[in-house]
C-alpha cells in the first residue's frame, strides 16, 4: 500500500492534473434531405481535464464535435452537439450544449421580371417600349421566403437619354409590398433591359388617378389616399393626349390593412401615349373605425 500511494504521489507531482480549453468544429452530420437548415454552430468551446502529458499531446484534430441534422421537422428546434471525449480525459465544459437551428423546406419558382424606370428623358423624348430579357427568374432557398416573392425588379436610370439603349442591370427579389426579400437566391442575377425612345410630338403634364383595390381588416377603414407626383409629364401623339385627362395606377390592394400603406407602383399603359416619368408614390391611409362603426356601413 505504501509503494503504491508513492507511486501516486510522485505521478502527481511529475503528471500533475490540468485543465485546458480548446475550440472545435462541428461537423454537420446528414442525409441529403430537402431540407434548409439556418443557425448550426461553426464551433464548440469545449474544458477538458486529465494529466499533463496526455493535455500536452493532445491536438485539435483529436477533438471531434457533430451535430445530427438528420430527422429534423419544419421549424425552430433544438440540437445537441456531441463532443467525444479523448481517451484519458475528462470533458469539464461545453459551450453551448444545444443549437437552437430553423429548418425549412428547400423551395423554388418562376416569377416575372419587372422594369422600374428611374429619372426623365430629355425634353420631347418618350419611351416607346421597354423590354427585359428574361421575362422570368427563378427564385429558390427555404420556403418561407420562396414564398413571399411575388417579382423580381430591374430598376433602370433614363438619366436624359434621348436615344434607345441597352443595359445590364442587378435583379432584386420583391414580395407584394415592395420590399426586398433576403436569403433568396434568385438566377439570373441580372437582366438585359432595352429601352426604345423616340421623339414626340406633345409633352403634357397629366393628373395621377391612384387606384385602391380591396377592404381593410374589419374595424377600419381607408382615409385619404395621397400619390406623389400629383402630375407626371407623358408624351405622345396630339390626338392621342387630347382625350386623356388622368392617367391611374396599378391597383393597390389594401385587404386586410392595419396601417398606412405606402407604394412605389407605375402607371398603366395607354397605347400611342409615352410616359417620360412612369414611377410615383402612393400613400393609403388606414383609419380606425369611430366606436359603433362596422366596416359594412363605410362601403
Amino acid at each position: 500500500l505504501g509503494a503504491v500511494m508513492l507511486w501516486v504521489y510522485v505521478m502527481n507531482e511529475q503528471n500533475p492534473i490540468l485543465e485546458a480549453s480548446y475550440t472545435a468544429t462541428v461537423e454537420k452530420v446528414a442525409d441529403e434531405s430537402n431540407f434548409m437548415i439556418e443557425n448550426v454552430p461553426n464551433t464548440v468551446r469545449v474544458t477538458f481535464k486529465g494529466p499533463r502529458n496526455t493535455i500536452l499531446a493532445l491536438r485539435q484534430q483529436d477533438i471531434k464535435a457533430t451535430i445530427n441534422l438528420n430527422n429534423l421537422k419544419v421549424g425552430e428546434q433544438d440540437v445537441p452537439i456531441n463532443v467525444v471525449t479523448p481517451r484519458g480525459l475528462t470533458l469539464v465544459t461545453q459551450q453551448p450544449l444545444t443549437a437552437t437551428i430553423v429548418a425549412d423546406l428547400y423551395a423554388a419558382k418562376s416569377v416575372p421580371l419587372t422594369v422600374r424606370r428611374l429619372g426623365t428623358l430629355a425634353d420631347v423624348h418618350g419611351v416607346i417600349e421597354t423590354k427585359a430579357e428574361p421575362e422570368m427568374v427563378i427564385v429558390s432557398g427555404a420556403k418561407r421566403y420562396v414564398d413571399q416573392v411575388v417579382h423580381g425588379l430591374a430598376t433602370i436610370k433614363l438619366d436624359n437619354k434621348k436615344t434607345t439603349f441597352s443595359e445590364n442591370v442587378d435583379v432584386i427579389p420583391l414580395d407584394a409590398s415592395d420590399k426586398i426579400v433576403k436569403d433568396v437566391n434568385i438566377s439570373p442575377q441580372t437582366a438585359s433591359v432595352q429601352v426604345k425612345i423616340e421623339l414626340v410630338d406633345v409633352i403634357k403634364n397629366i393628373t395621377v388617378t391612384p387606384r385602391v383595390e380591396g377592404k381593410p381588416a374589419e374595424g377600419y377603414r381607408v382615409g385619404k389616399v395621397e400619390v406623389t407626383p400629383v402630375q407626371v409629364q407623358v408624351g405622345g401623339a396630339t390626338e392621342a393626349l387630347a382625350s386623356i385627362t388622368s392617367l391611374s395606377t396599378m391597383p393597390i390592394d389594401v385587404s386586410g390593412a392595419t396601417q398606412d400603406i405606402v407604394r412605389e407602383v407605375q402607371l398603366v399603359e395607354v397605347d400611342k401615349v409615352y410616359g417620360v416619368n412612369r414611377d410615383v408614390t402612393v400613400t393609403v391611409k388606414i383609419e380606425k373605425l369611430p366606436p359603433g362603426e362596422s366596416n359594412a356601413t363605410n362601403r
